[in-house]
């Protein structure tokens, strides 16, 4: 099994970002039917429930990424400005079941890693924000310069702004300071 999700790469994404950076956020899997498995899921979510409809992951997502500490929904403006600033993509390459909490196989797992190295080829990304501790121990070596920063996700327990921008904030100083050098 290989790439069954195309990476969601904003219109923005080359030419500058929320941080004038190129930030990858990496989640963990889709959720769906079998038949959700298609190479333009990731993108028909993004633009469904990221941009155009309110769904709180992605939200909180927006608001842990752009660094914002201000509480309040978004324009359809500011969630479009953002998204096509970043690339998003999940990690497992399946649909992992039909509703969350399912969690997905060892195999599931060995294909993302594949996958993922592909896509960090194709993005080249400056920080990657992975949005599961968990996560941390499937990832493969990442290539050098890309900073990482790991954080709870976003829909979890005890998840809490203050603790998770922080990680994020120095990945994204460290990338600017590395660049001007």
């Amino acid at each position: 099994m290989e790439r069954v999700f195309q990476p969601w790469i904003g219109s923005n994404y080359e030419t500058g970002s929320v941080h004038n950076c190129r930030i990858l956020i990496l989640g963990e899997s889709h959720y769906g039917k079998p038949t959700d498995a298609r190479l333009d899921f990731t993108n028909y979510i993004v633009e469904r429930y990221a941009i155009k409809e309110r769904r709180r992951f992605f939200s909180v997502v927006r608001r842990l990424v752009s660094l914002d500490t201000k509480r309040g929904s978004y324009s359809l403006t500011s969630k479009r400005i953002f998204w096509n600033s970043v690339a998003f993509c999940n990690y497992v390459q399946a649909i992992v079941g039909c509703k969350a909490r399912q969690r997905p196989t060892a195999a599931m797992w060995n294909t993302g890693a594949r996958v993922l190295l592909q896509v960090l080829k194709e993005t080249q990304p400056e920080v990657v924000v992975v949005l599961r501790l968990e996560l941390k121990k499937y990832l493969p070596a990442l290539p050098v310069g890309i900073e990482t920063a790991y954080i709870k996700h976003p829909s979890g327990r005890g998840m809490k702004y203050s603790e998770c921008q922080p990680p994020i904030r120095a990945a994204i100083e460290r990338t600017i300071a590395q660049r001007n050098r």
